[in-house]
């Protein structure tokens, strides 16, 4: 089992570098594509900076795209316009610039702190494989709580190989998103100070310019045409001089006004009419983009963003309800295991207590027994002695005496003999019964110790599954207080979202009434055109500088659309950066918890380790003294042999 979760480890921390390094290519690929494309933009900047007049001295890498936005003074001799040093280009100056995606490996640390946490997983998993809730013996358990700290070990390695490759790449893709922006930055500054956009005043006056610009034979035909519409005007002339004798002051006035009046409606009325359809139309344009930026932005939020992360955080939190459920049964097993062991050494110690006292005892009235038989054997001996003394004081006496007397003495001596002997075989009988009944209840407390060990076992599962569910429990509250977090991130993340639509809404409704106002305008300034007749040709001015003016407005407008688009831009990078500090900080959490945790089952199994050597130390001695006390008996037997 060992040997398995050695292989494992390896082979899941081998494959979290391998990803880490696969990704990594691709994202530096990515970014050399970016440095590539502003290449070209960085040798057109070059080439500005050398204060071109025309395109003649261009180089020959310049991209043609960048070089056609160049507005031109004269085409014939492609000389360069410029206003106050600045050259002056068709677009905008962002136009120049490549598009700055975002990388599109984002989902690279994510990916790497589950291959981290499924080798967690996998670990605890190898670890609870080889522990079971039967009855085993001691070697066995011991077997079991080995493969159990070769199964954390898996777990831990892996999981500091997935944070660690994941802060890794966390790193480099925020230096690399940095590197770009910085260069697009530095590019656009430039552009800055080397060009200007053109303005659509400016536009039209090159438009008249350009028409003005005409070839001799042009003008010459103009002349021809020019003194023909004279001639013909002479004539006209002519022509009104003989009308005019015959039409009176008032009904040439009244003439005059009624064709300034028709005119006027001819000419200017539909013109009007066409600037409000413009106007309604782009308004009805920023309704709908605003519309659309909205629904498209809040979709792509929850699409790309909410659901793919509620997702994995389900599939994070059944595995760790799994992981939980076995790590809470194996604390249990473990609490079980201590409370039996706890009450297996207070019957070793009773077992002992009552051993001692019943070798007390029975040394005691083995004592008493042998310091009786002492006594009476020296009584019998000395009460010989002085039979046989009286005997040889009386042989003098006779012999006859004497035999008799010997004879009454032998069956007297004989008579004790017997006496001693059935009291030593009685002793003897109590001796060997004792140390039967010793024995006897020696081997029934030798052979409960599998059942004593056996119940520890199970104590020790009880606890190792109690501390498994305190662990799901902690790592269940973890998860669901950071998916509150982010819900409150997004929730407030959404109003602003709400509140920049709303003056979004509220600046375009403002331009509208603004609008109004104009029109208000010009109806007064038509109405005035009507009351006479001397203002014809302030009239053609007027509407010229009207056209203007609807030509500025409109520029107006477009620029307030781009400082409503630039704020929504504004609000949703700092949404991107408030989510990307919080990606940024939860394996920083993740990975203080598992450290957290990691020491708290150090520190538990060390407790274990120690509890189950005073244990097996107290065993131990209670076994020596056992052995000690046969030893003891023995000996004692051996002596009284």
């Amino acid at each position: 089992m060992n040997d398995i979760a050695t292989l494992t480890t390896a082979a899941i921390i081998t494959g979290t570098i391998c990803f880490f390094l696969y990704f990594w290519f691709q994202e530096k690929r990515a970014t050399l594509k970016v440095y590539n494309a502003l290449d070209s933009i960085t040798a057109f900047i070059n080439w500005l900076e050398t204060k071109p007049a025309s395109l003649a001295n261009a180089p020959a890498n310049l991209s043609f795209e960048h070089t056609s936005q160049i507005v031109m003074h004269n085409n014939e001799q492609a000389s360069i316009s410029k206003l106050g040093g600045k050259v002056i280009t068709k677009c905008a100056l962002e136009d120049f610039l490549p598009p700055l995606p975002e990388s599109s490996y984002r989902f690279v640390p994510a990916l790497l702190t589950s291959v981290g946490v499924m080798g967690t997983f996998l670990g605890i998993s190898l670890g609870l494989a080889g522990t079971s809730i039967e009855d085993q013996g001691s070697n066995q358990l011991m077997n079991s709580a080995i493969n159990l700290l070769s199964g954390m070990t898996t777990a831990f390695y892996t999981s500091l190989a997935g944070l660690f490759c994941s802060i890794a790449f966390m790193i480099i893709l925020n230096y690399q998103a940095n590197s770009r922006a910085r260069l697009m930055e530095a590019s656009h500054m430039k552009l800055l100070d080397l060009c200007t956009p053109i303005s659509l005043h400016d536009l039209f006056s090159q438009i008249s310019g350009n028409e003005q610009n005409l070839s001799l034979e042009s003008i010459t035909d103009a002349t021809r045409v020019l003194a023909k519409s004279n001639e013909k005007v002479i004539s006209t002339l002519a022509i009104v001089d003989k009308l005019m004798s015959v039409f009176s002051g008032p009904e040439l006035v009244a003439s005059i006004g009624f064709a300034v009046e028709e005119a006027t409606k001819r000419q200017l009325v539909p013109e009007v009419l066409k600037i409000s359809e413009e106007l309604s139309a782009i308004k009805d344009f920023k309704n709908e983009t605003a519309k659309t930026i909205s629904e498209t932005l809040i979709a792509e939020l929850r699409n790309e963003i909410l659901m793919p992360f509620s997702q994995r955080t389900d599939q994070l939190s059944q595995s760790i309800d799994r992981s939980s459920t076995a790590t809470e049964r194996l604390v249990n097993d473990l609490g079980a295991v201590l409370t039996k062991l706890s009450d297996t050494t207070e019957v070793l110690q009773n077992f002992q207590t009552d051993t001692l006292e019943k070798l007390q005892s029975f040394a005691e009235s083995l004592k008493t027994t042998l310091n009786d038989f002492n006594n009476d054997t020296q009584g019998v001996l000395k009460q010989v002695a002085e039979e046989i003394s009286a005997l040889l004081q009386q042989s003098i006496e006779g012999l006859k005496y004497q035999r008799e007397a010997f004879e009454e003495s032998s069956k007297s001596a004989a008579n004790a003999f017997q006496d001693q002997t059935a009291m030593l075989q009685k002793i003897g009988l109590e001796t060997a019964n004792l140390m039967q009944s010793a024995n006897k209840e020696l081997s029934e407390g030798l052979a409960d110790i599998d059942t004593k060990v056996i119940s520890i076992s199970t104590v020790v599962q009880e606890e190792l599954e109690r501390f498994r569910t305190e662990y799901q429990n902690n790592l269940t509250a973890f998860f669901n207080s950071q998916t509150d977090l982010l819900t409150t991130t997004f929730d407030k993340q959404k109003d602003v979202l709400l509140a920049a639509v709303t003056e979004y809404k509220e600046a375009f409704e403002t331009e509208h009434l603004y609008r109004l106002e104009q029109y208000e305008g010009l109806d007064q300034q038509f109405s005035a055109l009507q009351e006479s007749t001397k203002l014809v040709s302030d009239l053609v001015e007027v509407v010229g500088l009207n056209k203007a003016s609807a030509f500025s407005q409109l520029e107006q407008t477009a620029q307030v659309m781009s400082k409503q688009v630039g704020y929504l831009q504004k609000e949703y990078g700092a949404a991107s950066e408030q989510f990307r500090k919080l990606s940024e900080a939860m394996p920083e959490a993740m990975h203080q918890y598992f450290t957290e945790a990691r020491q708290n089952t150090e520190i538990f199994f060390k407790d274990l380790d120690e509890q189950a050597a005073n244990v097996h130390g107290r065993l131990a001695e209670a076994a020596n003294f056992l052995v000690t006390a046969m030893q003891q008996i023995q000996i004692e037997k051996r002596n009284d042999l």
